[in-house]
């Protein structure tokens, strides 16, 4: 069985990979940092590996460490005749046309996102296809075939070459058991006639169109999802910026309420002082206005006294010649 390695920082491209070449009989193992990555060459013993250009450091930060993977791989004798595959995140054809410019070049070149059926194609290119998995079966509208037969034929016939894809596997493994299952059948009395080659063909490329479409469903629904992780992801930050001026303007405001209640304690003190010397004020008005009652009283008597005593005409100066 052909083995690929992954080695993405994307967990998510890692996962959805792995269960799609998985899905076409190919054994996969994953690593997503350098570290990682060395090890698993040596224990897993990869056919291809594919290499994403930013990769995970100790941190959890994705780094482009993969061009310096790329040029460790290429370099070591053990690793550099292992077909590699380089992708690069949202990179242009200019962006693939300057890589390969470089000393230690990879096998391959692609851009992500990819197609799942893209990748699938390219791991092909390098590696070729597994013998167990390039069968077909071939019926005549005559003759049962027996499967070894079958399986021969589908070998020398041109239209099956393209048969180590995962769709065309798919349909061969379930010919296959057709055609075990129509020659038990004619064995007996009641045996139905096999379906002609021109039968097969038909719902083969039917399953191929429905495989196409499904495929094109399948990553608009990968976009969409990535789309709205980003959505939420800008949502998330702004609720934390928010947040963070929430949490400003209430320090300031206890800050202020704080202020606010220091000085109503001090204006409370203000008052009470003031009242106390309102009523001061107030005791010493009714004071002088008894003893100005009193003065005024002293200078009635006066005024008395003076009047009986005469002592305004002896007041008078004398004049003196």
């Amino acid at each position: 069985m052909r083995k690929v390695l992954l080695i993405d920082g994307d967990h998510e491209f890692l996962g959805m990979a792995s269960s799609f070449l998985k899905a076409a009989n190919i054994l996969v193992d994953t690593a997503d940092t350098a570290g990682l990555a060395r090890s698993k060459i040596e224990e897993f013993k990869p056919d291809l590996i594919i290499l994403n250009r930013d990769l995970l450091n100790d941190t959890g930060r994705l780094i482009p460490d993969g061009l310096e993977m790329l040029r460790e791989i290429k370099s070591r004798k053990p690793w550099g005749k292992i077909p590699l595959i380089l992708l690069v995140n949202d990179a242009s054809e200019n962006d693939l046309e300057k890589l390969r410019l470089l000393k230690y070049k990879a096998d391959d070149y692609a851009s992500k996102p990819i197609a799942d059926n893209e990748l699938l194609r390219r791991v092909e290119n390098l590696i070729g296809f597994d013998p167990d998995e390039t069968t077909c079966v071939l019926l005549d509208e005559k003759d049962s075939l027996s499967l070894e037969q079958a399986l021969q034929s589908s070998t020398d016939n041109p239209e099956f070459e393209s048969a180590a894809q995962k769709e065309i596997q798919e349909l061969l493994k379930r010919l296959g058991d057709e055609l075990i299952q129509t020659k038990t059948e004619a064995e007996t009395p009641e045996a139905k006639p096999a379906p002609s080659p021109e039968q097969l063909r038909s719902e083969f490329e039917l399953l191929q169109e429905k495989l196409r479409e499904q495929e094109k469903r399948f990553q608009k629904i990968r976009e969409k999802s990535r789309k709205a992780v980003a959505v939420l992801e800008k949502r998330i930050a702004d609720l934390e910026s928010e947040n963070r001026n929430l949490s400003a303007r209430l320090f300031n405001a206890e800050a202020s309420l704080q202020e606010l209640i220091e000085d109503k304690h001090y204006l409370l003190d203000l008052l009470k002082r003031t009242r106390e010397l309102v009523a001061g004020l107030d005791g010493l008005k009714k004071s002088l206005d008894k003893n100005f009652e009193k003065a005024r009283q002293l200078i009635r008597e006066l005024d008395q006294f003076s009047a009986k005593a005469g002592l305004e005409e002896s007041a008078k100066p004398v004049k003196i010649d």
